[in-house]
């Protein structure tokens, strides 16, 4: 009789001692970060964001010109996501009264932006992207 308990008994000592399973990680949203491009200036001029943590940077002209997001140095080193826009050069061009949104995971670095039409940055249209 012992022997036909004793692997019984096994059986239910360690189904209390299972671990539960552990919980699935979840991935951090992506924080909206919007920038408006005027006539000419960007607003903000300065972008603070953090390293490694994805955003969707959503580019809103609001003139009637057209205009570009250039950040060269800062698009060849982030990590986008699949399926985005094209980004070509380091620019993404945002049409007249339009709107463009990027997801995309930073990397640590300071970037110059600028909007590289004709004269736009000389009269203003530049700023800087710090990744900390």
């Amino acid at each position: 009789m012992r022997m036909l308990l004793l692997p019984f008994l096994l059986a239910l000592a360690g189904a209390g001692a299972a671990q539960p399973a552990p919980v699935p990680q979840q991935q951090a949203q992506p924080r909206l970060v919007t920038v408006l491009l005027d006539s000419f200036d960007f607003t903000p001029r300065q972008l603070h964001l953090r390293a490694g943590q994805p955003i969707v940077l959503q580019l809103i002209n609001q003139s009637g010109r057209r205009h570009n997001f250039s950040a060269p140095f800062f698009f060849s080193r982030a990590a986008i996501a699949p399926g985005q826009p094209r980004i070509l050069s380091g620019e993404i061009e945002v049409p007249p009264n339009g709107r463009v949104e990027i997801r995309l995971t930073p990397a640590r670095g300071t970037y110059e932006l600028e909007c590289t039409h004709s004269g736009h940055a000389m009269i203003g249209m530049e700023g800087m992207i710090r990744v900390d």
